[in-house]
């Protein structure tokens, strides 16, 4: 048995994070089963349940840590083990490492190493909602597996129809994208004729992808702005839309459309009459409903 003793770190091999995320990928790729942390700060204890590692005998946090210095460790078990029942572990992973510098260090080497994909409770296939918190959120290992999907998109057609992201999943049976398809029809649009994407803040979601998991799952508070524009970039990197029809009612995604269009990834931009914009979309997961 190897003991990983908090007391006894380095310093500098602890506060990079590159140290810890090392050794709970192990644990994660179920390859190392014999190493224990002992004296780890109680906040650790989520991270440490969720790469399924083994730990023993936590300490309070060293300084002010919001709920965790006010928790015994029986108190932090006990609500990690609620997270866990529900599906959201990994969310109360994500919310302690926003207060903790090393855990979100450590959290975000651990998502960008290979191979612990489907080593954690990642994509929920079994319905339980993706919650999107915090920046966090995005380094997930289901939206490597999401990015992955999108890069084998080829466009069928010419041009393309870009929609706002409605409530109900699957797409097609959003009554916002109804209305929208009335609109474009209304002004003799042949949408079947046109590849149709949805931009999320997950990134641009083309039609082939409507029904992946995380797209049917995913329920978001916050955006990344800039993760939606360089998926949309690396999404028509080989390819030029002549025509793209801004059908968005959120304005920073109307902005990265914009930006794709004078960088050439879209020849021409057109926007039906009577759509209103708005700066705050709420997206919510709810059952597909009848049109």
């Amino acid at each position: 048995m190897t003991i990983i003793d908090f007391n006894n770190l380095r310093t500098d091999w602890y506060s990079g994070g590159d140290f810890m995320a090392r050794k709970l990928q192990r644990c994660l790729r179920a390859k190392d089963r014999d190493t224990v942390f002992v004296h780890f700060p109680r906040q650790w204890i989520p991270l440490f349940e969720w790469a399924g590692a083994a730990w023993r005998l936590s300490t309070p946090p060293a300084d002010y840590l919001p709920f965790f210095s006010a928790m015994s460790e029986r108190d932090v078990v006990q609500e990690t083990q609620r997270a866990k029942g529900v599906g959201q572990l990994r969310s109360l992973v994500e919310l302690t490492a926003s207060c903790d510098i090393v855990l979100c260090e450590t959290l975000q080497r651990i998502d960008a190493l290979p191979g612990i994909l489907t080593a954690v409770d990642g994509i929920h296939i079994d319905g339980c909602p993706i919650v999107l918190s915090n920046w966090l959120s995005y380094t997930r290992p289901e939206f490597r597996d999401y990015e992955e999907a999108l890069k084998q998109f080829r466009k069928r057609a010419r041009s393309a129809i870009f929609l706002s992201c409605g409530r109900t999943r699957p797409y097609q049976v959003s009554r916002t994208h109804f209305r929208l398809r009335r609109i474009l029809e209304a002004e003799g649009v042949d949408i079947n004729s046109h590849d149709v994407i949805v931009m999320t803040s997950i990134g641009p979601v083309p039609e082939p992808l409507w029904q992946h998991p995380v797209v049917m799952h995913y329920d978001t508070g916050i955006r990344d702005i800039y993760r939606v524009l360089t998926l949309l970039r690396r999404l028509l990197h080989d390819s030029q839309y002549e025509v793209g029809w801004d059908c968005l009612s959120f304005r920073p995604y109307r902005d990265v459309l914009n930006i794709v269009t004078r960088e050439g990834g879209i020849r021409k931009l057109q926007r039906p009459c009577k759509l209103r914009s708005r700066n705050i979309p709420v997206y919510r997961v709810h059952a597909a409903r009848s049109p």
